[in-house]
């Protein structure tokens, strides 16, 4: 097994050898002057003292792997204790963040229960509902761009309020909300861009919002319209005509129709219930105004192309325009001997 000495001691040979004719190289490429002047840099001749150079510095004990090993070491040990100190100094941060905050949530805490027991009082309630509400308007209009108070910071949640304590806190919103908008002056906000086409795209959501509307009423009113006519139907047993949303065939005559009133008539009339309170006439009479209220219920359909013939009407054709050619004098112009080639070019014309 090779020592560890050893090795160390050749890898150092070898690293002298590279160095020395790494500087040969250097010298041969600076290459020898015509003429040197001046004192000489290196003593000439061969019993001159041997002096320190850059191999022998770089041949110190404390440039050996052994002692790099403990610089590393000394390193590691140097970050490894800055690492401690740092997390130690979070820790003491976190654990006094803490502490200050329970500290603050107990005063917190104390304010709140005072200012809860002096609301509950009847003198204090007497007071707030006997105060004037103007002052509070006025002071809410001077401090509205203020820091909140320290009443403020300390009032509970609307959970846990009393009654008296909840209405004065309702007392004050409104207050704040008048002297708000007595305060304030739309006509600057006017002129602005971005309000105004926020106020356009309210409008037409508005618009949308009432066609859809009048869509769902008049869808209701047909299927109201259509249950009231079957109801009526199946208490007069005319199920057959009043069940139909929609009449069959368009292109009835008169005579058909009236055969089937009349049949229509006889059937009811065969009712003991209804013989005793109509006649054969009064019958026919309530058929032909069911069958005419059907007839005239409009559909959804039919109103939606009512309103889409009227936005085409209101929007404008538009405008058509044809170019003519002039009955070729255009053309005639276009092969005239003053637009030809040659003619600009020859100079003899």
């Amino acid at each position: 097994m090779v020592n560890f000495l050893e090795y160390v001691a050749s890898e150092e040979r070898k690293r002298r050898v590279s160095y020395r004719g790494q500087e040969r190289k250097q010298r041969k490429r600076k290459g020898k002057k015509s003429f040197v002047s001046g004192t000489v840099k290196m003593p000439i001749g061969s019993n001159v003292a041997i002096t320190k150079s850059r191999v022998l510095k770089h041949l110190s004990k404390n440039n050996s792997v052994l002692h790099k090993h403990v610089k590393w070491l000394k390193e590691l040990e140097e970050e490894r204790r800055r690492l401690q100190e740092k997390k130690e100094a979070k820790e003491k941060e976190k654990v006094e963040r803490k502490r200050s905050f329970m500290e603050r949530d107990a005063e917190k805490h104390i304010a709140g229960k005072t200012n809860n027991d002096k609301s509950e009082s009847p003198s204090a309630h007497r007071d707030t509902l006997n105060k004037d509400p103007m002052p509070a308007i006025s002071a809410s209009n001077a401090s509205s761009t203020a820091a909140p108070s320290s009443e403020n910071k300390t009032t509970k949640p609307a959970w846990c309020q009393s009654e008296t304590t909840r209405e004065a806190s309702e007392m004050a919103a409104e207050t704040n909300l008048l002297s708000f908008v007595e305060g304030l002056d739309f006509d600057q906000y006017t002129q602005d861009l971005e309000l105004r086409a926020l106020m356009g795209q309210l409008k037409e959501r508005i618009k949308i919002l009432e066609r859809e509307n009048k869509k769902d009423q008049t869808k209701l009113q047909t299927c109201f319209d259509s249950e009231n006519a079957a109801q009526r139907a199946e208490a007069v047993n005319i199920g057959p005509v009043i069940d139909d949303n929609v009449p069959t065939d368009v292109e009835q005559n008169d005579e058909v129709d009236a055969d089937d009133t009349e049949s229509i008539a006889i059937s009811v009339m065969s009712e003991s219930t209804v013989s005793s309170i109509h006649s054969k006439k009064s019958i026919k009479a309530l058929v032909s105004k069911a069958k005419e209220r059907i007839l005239e219920t409009p559909t959804i359909e039919e109103e939606d192309e009512e309103r889409e013939e009227e936005k085409e009407k209101a929007v404008p054709p538009p405008v058509l325009s044809t170019v003519t050619d002039d009955n070729g004098a255009r053309m005639a112009e276009k092969r005239s001997i003053n637009k030809l080639a040659f003619k600009n070019r020859n100079p003899a014309l």
